[in-house]
């Protein structure tokens, strides 16, 4: 269990990890306020609920704001469509090859999908998107990491709640996340008894029931049961990720040490800059153009007033009473021509073309040129095949990211809680000793999108490899056509269960030339007959012949 100089330890590590993050901070403050408001508030301390400001974060042109959603929302529908997204493979193609064992790993493949799409994890995914697209970096759990018989939840992890140090493939090795939670909500979650007095006071007296205390939850390595059997059902202090909780200020443990089989946090970055374990997104690229163009549509909106409502001018001694712009209202002045207003000389046109050239910066560095598909309303379907292409390019390099930091994950740590929990059928005879490596495949449009142009590719070598054939027939011996067919059928994503496997083709093969040739015996037996019969024939006939002669 762990003791209280090692709770000390991780919380000198947290507010090493705090400190360090303020330089990172400042920009997150600013994308908050022009691209996803209402997403962090980062530097409200939030100790009381009176101290959340939800009008502080005011903006002037929500082209960013829209800009970030659209491209949001178009990456979820295109990597987490509402069918099955992934498929499971056999890294060892001949293990892949075998019926039984494809079988067996396809039915796992749905029931893991089962298990994800019965969560909350579709739902808690468009967040992730967004923080992703917006901040360039999101968190994300899964609570069920604890105990097999736990119902799979997700939960997404404020940006400016979280804290993490990284090992050497940039994943999350200890992660740290600040709370501020009520003493009624400690009450809660640990109960009265497993409090410290200090909240337990605070808890009895309720002078302040909105008063909030810093607690920090902490996921850490156990470096002792890193080689654990993470198969078998394992003791919370057993397993080889551990948690806690304290206090930050008294560093008091609140609770119960608890342990996670696999690490269940998901760290997600749009971009990564060298040096930095923190992510950007195209927030960053373009917050330049986001503050210019909101501050040019404030300085268009005073001009907007002003031209709309003018100011007036009159000579020292030209006003003789109050001026009064109301309805009915009367003014004195000395003469009619000593008032008039004053006529300002803002060059609109030149405010539009400028407003209009930072929007579509901005629009650019969303992609959103790419997902509006604006510049042809009646477009065909291959057109709209080959734009929807050309948007899965350009985002490909951040869904490699996203693969491999998130939804491979996300996959192999539901495997693991489904095969534990008894939730999957037995491995087939012969496998379970080989301990297979499973591979992740994607089957989302934009995982689609990226292998057709490889298939098409591939389906054209053939065709002009059949047509030189003809002119050059040691061309049919260069396609290997079995190959071709279940490579094309892995690039489409077609179930494993409709494609036979290498034994079943063999002896297809073998059939149908057992056929071929009992035909071709067939054939050649009923050719001799016919000709033995016409030789029959033809000796009979000339037999008469010479009997008729004499």
């Amino acid at each position: 269990m762990i003791t209280q100089d090692e709770i000390v330890a991780l919380a000198k590590r947290f507010a090493a990890n705090e400190a360090g993050r303020k330089y990172t901070q400042s920009s997150w403050d600013e994308l908050e306020r022009y691209v996803v408001p209402y997403r962090g508030r980062m530097f409200q301390s939030e100790t009381t609920e009176g101290s959340v400001e939800w009008d502080k974060y005011n903006h002037y042109d929500d082209t960013a704001v829209i800009a970030a959603q659209t491209l949001s929302a178009s990456m979820h529908g295109s990597i987490l469509p509402r069918l099955q997204w992934f498929n499971l493979r056999f890294k060892n193609e001949t293990l892949q090859d075998n019926n039984d064992f494809s079988d067996w790993l396809s039915d796992s493949a749905k029931r893991v999908y089962n298990a994800i799409e019965n969560s909350n994890f579709s739902l808690e995914a468009d967040e992730m998107f967004i923080d992703i697209t917006g901040f360039g970096h999101g968190f994300q759990s899964s609570e069920s990491g604890g105990d097999d018989d736990q119902e799979l939840s997700f939960s997404m992890i404020p940006l400016k709640e979280s804290f993490f140090e990284e090992d050497e493939n940039g994943n999350p090795r200890h992660f740290f996340r600040k709370l501020m939670w009520t003493p009624t909500k400690l009450v809660s979650k640990f109960g009265y008894e497993n409090l410290p007095d200090t909240i337990q006071k605070k808890y009895d007296h309720a002078t302040n029931p909105d008063e909030r205390i810093p607690v920090i939850f902490c996921i850490f390595p156990r470096d002792e049961a890193k080689d654990a059997d993470t198969s078998k059902s394992l003791t919370p202090d057993a397993r080889p990720w551990g948690h806690v909780y304290f206090t930050e200020t008294g560093k008091e443990k609140l609770g119960e040490e608890g342990g996670y089989y696999e690490h269940p946090i998901y760290s997600v970055r749009w971009r990564k800059v060298s040096g930095s374990q923190w992510g950007h997104g195209p927030g960053h690229i373009c917050l330049g153009d986001i503050k210019q163009l909101n501050q040019h549509r404030l300085m268009r909106t005073r001009a907007v007033e002003k031209a709309i409502d003018p100011a007036n001018l009159t000579t020292q001694r030209g006003l003789l009473s109050t001026l009064d712009l109301g309805p009915r209202g009367l003014t004195v002045v000395r003469d009619m021509d000593s008032l008039k207003p004053y006529e300002g000389r803002a060059n609109f046109q030149i405010s539009t073309e400028e407003i209009m050239l930072l929007r579509e910066s901005i629009k650019q560095a969303f992609r959103t040129d790419q997902l509006e598909l604006k510049e042809s309303p009646a477009m065909t379907a291959t057109e709209a095949e080959i734009r929807f292409e050309l948007m899965q390019r350009l985002l490909g390099p951040t869904l490699g990211r996203i693969k491999v930091d998130w939804l491979d994950k996300v996959v192999y740590n539901v495997f693991k809680i489904e095969q534990r929990a008894g939730r999957l059928l037995p491995m087939p005879k012969g496998l379970e000793e080989i301990d297979p490596d499973i591979d992740i495949e994607y089957v989302g449009a934009m995982a689609t999108a990226q292998k057709s142009q490889l298939s098409n590719d591939m389906l054209q070598w053939a065709s002009a490899m059949a047509e030189l054939a003809n002119a050059y027939p040691v061309m049919k011996h260069v396609v290997n056509a079995e190959a071709l067919g279940r490579e094309m059928g892995r690039l489409k994503s077609i179930p494993e269960k409709v494609i036979n496997g290498k034994d079943e083709v063999k002896k297809k093969v073998s059939e149908e030339q057992k056929l071929a040739a009992q035909q071709s015996m067939l054939a050649q037996a009923q050719a001799e007959g016919e000709a033995n019969k016409a030789v029959g024939e033809g000796q009979a006939a000339m037999n008469a012949a010479q009997g008729a002669m004499m």
